[in-house]
C-alpha cells in the first residue's frame, strides 16, 4: 500500500508533512454475504483512531466503492452515538460512480459524513477505545451471478480533535479490507432479513470541508498498491 500526502485548505494547497494521527475506515457485513441474484446485503462502516497526539474522531467524509453495477441507495441511518455527537452536516451519501450523478452505473456512494460542531470542546475517545460504527446501509446486488467487492475509497477524509482540546486537525487515512459479496442461485434473499432504512439529506459535504478548514488541513490518504 502506497502513501501519498494531499494537502487541503479552504483557500488553497499548503503544508509539507503528513499528519501523525491515523484513522482507519472499513466496511463490513451485517449478516450474510452470499445472496441470490438481486438480493440485498446489509453493511456498516466503521472507524478506528489511534490514540497518539489526538482526542479521537472529530469529522469523517467517507466514499464507498463497489463494482456491483447497480444503483445504490444512500446509507440508511447513523449509529446512535454518531447521530448524537456528530450532529453537524450529516450526509447520507450520493450515488455516483463516475462523477455524473444520475447515470445508470451509480454503484458507489460519495461523501457519507458528519462532524462535531464543538470546536472549543471536541468529543473525546470516539473510535479510540474500540472500533466505532459510523453508519448502516443496505446494498442491492445485480442479477448476474459472480463475486463482487465493496471497499472504502482511498480518497476518504477525516479529522481528529486536537490534544489540547481546542479545534481539529487532519489525519492520515487508511482503509480496511472491505468485504466480498457472492451472488449465486440459492443464496440468501436479503442478508439477515433487514431491508433498507429511510434516506436522509444533509447540508452537504462542502459544509463539512468548510468546518474542517477553519484551520489549514493537511489531509493524506493511503492508496492501494
Amino acid at each position: 500500500m502506497n502513501k501519498a500526502c494531499v494537502f487541503w485548505a479552504v483557500a488553497g494547497l499548503c503544508g509539507s508533512a503528513c499528519p501523525a494521527a491515523v484513522i482507519t475506515y472499513n466496511v463490513r457485513p451485517v449478516g450474510a454475504t452470499t445472496v441470490q441474484p438481486g438480493g440485498t446485503v446489509d453493511y456498516e462502516i466503521t472507524a478506528a483512531v489511534d490514540s497518539v497526539d489526538n482526542l479521537g474522531l472529530f469529522l469523517f467524509i467517507v466514499n464507498l466503492e463497489t463494482n456491483l453495477g447497480v444503483v445504490q441507495s444512500p446509507v440508511s441511518f447513523f449509529d446512535p452515538t454518531i447521530a448524537d455527537v456528530f450532529n453537524f452536516g450529516q450526509q447520507f451519501g450520493t450515488p455516483d460512480a463516475d462523477g455524473e450523478p444520475g447515470t445508470a452505473d451509480d454503484d458507489d456512494l460519495r461523501e457519507i459524513g458528519a462532524s462535531s460542531a464543538a470546536l472549543n470542546d471536541p468529543p473525546q475517545g470516539i473510535g479510540q477505545t474500540a472500533e466505532q460504527v459510523l453508519v448502516f446501509g443496505t446494498l442491492v446486488t445485480p442479477t448476474q451471478t459472480g463475486t463482487y467487492s465493496v471497499r472504502i475509497g482511498s480518497d476518504s477524509l477525516g479529522n481528529v480533535g486536537r490534544l489540547e482540546g481546542i479545534g481539529a486537525m487532519a489525519a492520515t487515512i487508511e482503509t480496511g479490507p472491505g468485504l466480498e459479496i457472492v451472488v449465486r442461485e440459492g443464496g440468501d434473499g436479503n442478508g439477515d432479513g433487514k431491508g433498507g432504512g429511510p434516506c436522509g439529506a444533509g447540508i452537504g459535504a462542502a459544509s463539512l470541508l468548510s468546518l474542517a478548514g477553519l484551520s489549514t488541513l493537511r489531509l493524506s490518504k493511503r492508496r492501494r498498491a
